[in-house]
């Protein structure tokens, strides 16, 4: 029986060493700094102090074991409705499908390390993953302003059975557009649909 990767991705807190986090001038990097940065036009702030020192560069194929190890210790720590067998049906899907097919993007903290992950495709995030050890440090919300400057509003499918998840997107602007009494697989995995709310202006 095959899940669907929306069980075990669209969801804050589950997830995937550390691997360099240097700079690289092909690459976009954000770093939240005490300082109010202009990128594209808009303002990225600081998050917290505590995420004073992280910074979001795009994943290289070097990085995905390491981000494979985050995603299963967050699963982990954050879909108890997830069995071992849905949890071990999941990780080749992530492995071999999420990871090489999403646009992913990594967090990092100040020692480079990786400490959690965001998958794309196009202005849907399919993935926001965290590291346990790094959770309600302001890593969370620095990707969702991450991916805004590169994609504007966004969507997002979230597990209806990971409060913690719906809660996050709630409080970051997003709105319930639908629901799915299943995940795309027809599992008893029932998905909200996210929408940011538009905002007015500037």
């Amino acid at each position: 029986m095959r899940h669907s990767l929306k069980t075990g991705l669209s969801n804050f807190g589950i997830l995937w060493a550390p691997v360099s986090c240097a700079r690289s001038p092909r690459r976009i990097v954000t770093r939240m700094g005490s300082t109010v940065r202009r990128i594209k036009g808009r303002l990225l702030l600081p998050n917290a102090h505590q995420a004073a020192h992280m910074k979001i560069r795009k994943a290289q194929p070097e990085d995905h074991q390491a981000l494979l190890g985050i995603w299963e210790q967050s699963v982990r720590a954050s879909h108890d409705f997830l069995s071992e067998q849905d949890i071990q049906t999941l990780l080749p899907m992530v492995r071999d499908q999420a990871l090489p097919g999403l646009e992913v993007w990594v967090l990092c903290d100040e020692a480079s390390a990786p400490m959690g992950f965001m998958g794309l495709d196009n202005n849907k995030l399919e993935a926001l993953f965290i590291s346990p050890t790094s959770f309600r440090r302001g890593g969370g919300k620095a990707m969702l302003e991450h991916a805004r400057v590169l994609k504007g509003e966004l969507q997002v499918d979230v597990n209806e059975q990971n409060p913690r998840a719906v809660a996050f997107y709630l409080s970051n602007g997003f709105v319930v557009t639908g629901r799915s009494s299943t995940d795309s697989q027809g599992l008893p995995f029932p998905l909200l649909h996210l929408s940011e709310a538009r905002r007015s202006a500037a």
